[in-house]
């Protein structure tokens, strides 16, 4: 059963691992105690923290030895910490032994409407992570333990699902030398802003090239992420190609409008082992966001000037789901004492961030 010492065994069971901020979490403290315990309190807390890792190259000047200086390379070593919550809840206190047995526990909460979702992102040397845990544990005045933890995944909760949105823009396209090269139309319809990773992202793309001076050699689609992570007062940024999706061009002269506009399809499914525990978020030290882009590529074009042929649109990327926790085998002749179920709020009083 789940942690287990000399005194007995505690295993938190969570019905539901994946949430939203604001939504209530409940569960159960499974509890087999090999021998009485004397009067003591248990504790759960929930605890959410923000962790953040990067490598930089420097190069500094040292003395050769000889009066003069040399360069010299070194790594700077960034490391971030946030406390995102440590509320910390006696949810059920005993004023005599507890007697050897079986007990189950049931508790629910509400979580704070404000917490980031759920964050890990590890590439080279870079880290970052948002982690959440629920901790249940007896306070023994002997130093003797008697407690266990569960993870839990919170998705960031979105705060407006749109639809069908529609961006343009008449690009003035300059290239090398100051060339003018015309203008480029372009147009895009999105059918929404939020996906999960299950699903497939579109997007319909017009463009007119009539008054251009370059053959345009693709239209495309391009999912971007961007991270930006913060550790004392320095910050990094992170910015990947996840996926793009590309359709034939136009000449010079040629226009793509309304019923004759390409549609584009963005397979997130093929993509999610880059996508999966990367979903969007924002934190105090992490920020993890996604954009489509639309856009024009042009032919054999060095832009120097003008505007850039492109539409970008803010997207968020969530999760529905977490995966499943770890099956623990009840001890042989579980048959436990149900207590009654314990329903409490958040409270700052009992979040003690330096602990």
């Amino acid at each position: 059963m789940g942690n287990t010492s000399v005194r007995g065994g505690m295993h938190i069971q969570i019905e539901n691992r994946c949430l939203q901020p604001g939504s209530e979490v409940i569960g159960a403290i499974n509890v087999m105690l090999q021998e009485p315990l004397p009067p003591c309190t248990l504790i759960l807390q929930l605890k959410g923290i923000e962790k953040t890792h990067w490598e930089e190259s420097r190069s500094r000047s040292v003395s050769d030895g000889k009066g003069g200086t040399r360069s010299e390379s070194y790594t700077e070593y960034f490391d971030g910490k946030h406390k995102v919550i440590n509320f910390k809840f006696p949810i059920y206190q005993w004023n005599t032994y507890i007697p050897q047995g079986c007990f189950t526990l049931p508790f629910s909460f509400r979580l704070p409407d404000t917490l980031p979702g759920s964050f890990s992102y590890h590439k080279g040397s870079t880290r970052a992570s948002i982690e959440y845990k629920i901790k249940s544990r007896f306070m023994l005045q002997d130093g003797k333990k008697l407690k266990d933890k569960a993870e839990i995944f919170i998705y960031e909760k979105i705060q407006a699902f749109t639809t069908n949105i529609l961006l343009e823009k008449n690009s003035h396209i300059v290239c090398c030398c100051c060339c003018d090269k015309g203008t480029c139309f372009i147009r895009s319809k999105f059918s929404q802003d939020a996906y999960t990773p299950d699903q497939v992202a579109s997007a319909i793309i017009e463009a007119d090239n009539t008054n251009g001076k370059l053959n345009i050699e693709h239209l495309a689609c391009t999912l971007w992420r961007s991270i930006r992570l913060k550790a004392r007062s320095s910050t990094h940024f992170v910015k990947e190609k996840i996926i793009e999706s590309r359709a034939r061009g136009l000449a010079v002269g040629e226009k793509l409008s309304d019923s004759h506009g390409i549609f584009l399809n963005l397979d997130l499914p093929t993509v999610r082992h880059l996508i999966d525990n990367n979903y969007s978020t924002r934190g105090s030290i992490i920020e993890c966001m996604y954009s489509l882009d639309s856009h024009a590529i042009l032919d054999g074009c060095c832009l120097c000037g003008g505007d850039n042929p492109s539409l970008e649109m803010p997207m968020v990327i969530y999760a529905m789901y977490a995966p499943p926790p770890r099956y623990v085998e009840p001890p042989p002749g579980w048959q436990p004492q149900v207590f009654e179920q314990v329903r409490f709020e958040y409270n700052q009083a009992y979040d003690i961030r330096t602990d």
